[in-house]
């Protein structure tokens, strides 16, 4: 039988290797977290002149004197990318609630939705000439699922502070040709030389004046489906009627 000294010498180790060590443990990695963001944030003004790489990586170790421990970052570059996807993201939530605090109830869906998707896009300016690169390495098949999650977030978000509270076929609709516009503005922002990329806000005006009448006809389309399946269904009345049919039970 063990004595009431070991039973609680076991209780005290049990408790240390619990808390305390679970507690360094855990402090180690929110330091290692930490150290990563910083590095990651760092990073980014490296990428003009280093473009989307280990490189601008070391680089912004090197900014803020810590070493790369490249065990942090299992993806590489690809690592980059996606805290500055993730970063935009954020940011343009932000940007869409203070648009919403400004008297923008009233504002029509597609043209808040055409100014956040302008929003975002903007954050790539200080990058667009390394672009590309970015694009390509979302491409990789380990990257690509991802990048779209990252993507699909981002229009649900633009749809959701839009004011769209839709819950039907509409909801997946709205989301992918949002997507769809991003993506194509995207590819043509990287190849635009125009003044302050006016070509590019030209062709996004024109997708999202595309999707609203599309929008439009299928409205309409959706009227007239429900207005010929009244008529129809009144012509069975009255045949019904005609017939004495009414007097059964249907």
């Amino acid at each position: 039988m063990l004595s009431s000294r070991t039973i609680v010498s076991c209780v005290a180790r049990y408790v240390f290797s619990k808390h305390v060590l679970g507690a360094r443990l855990q402090s180690t990695s929110t330091s290692a977290e930490a150290a990563k963001t910083a590095i990651l944030r760092a990073s980014l003004q490296h990428i003009p002149k280093l473009g989307w790489s280990v490189g601008s990586l070391k680089a912004g170790a090197r900014a803020v004197g810590l070493e790369l421990n490249e065990d942090l970052f299992p993806g590489r570059e690809l690592d980059l990318v996606e805290y500055f996807e993730k970063k935009c993201n954020a940011d343009l939530v932000l940007y869409m609630q203070q648009l919403r605090t400004e008297d923008e109830a009233s504002k029509l869906k597609s043209k808040f939705v055409e100014e956040a998707i302008e929003h975002r896009l903007r954050m790539l300016i200080p990058y667009v000439e390394q672009w590309p690169q970015a694009m390509a390495l979302k491409a990789y098949p380990s990257a690509s699922v991802p990048a779209l999650e990252r993507l699909a977030l981002m229009v649900d978000d633009i749809w959701y502070w839009a004011g769209d509270r839709s819950t039907d076929f509409n909801w997946y609709t709205k989301r992918a040709l949002l997507a769809g516009i991003y993506t194509s503005t995207e590819l043509h922002m990287v190849q635009d030389r125009s003044n302050d990329f006016r070509e590019t806000w030209g062709f996004l005006d024109r997708r999202m004046e595309d999707v609203a009448t599309f929008a439009k006809y299928r409205g309409q389309m959706d009227t007239m489906f429900n207005s010929t399946c009244e008529i129809i269904n009144s012509s069975i009345s009255t045949l019904r009627n005609a017939a004495g049919y009414n007097l059964w039970r249907w």
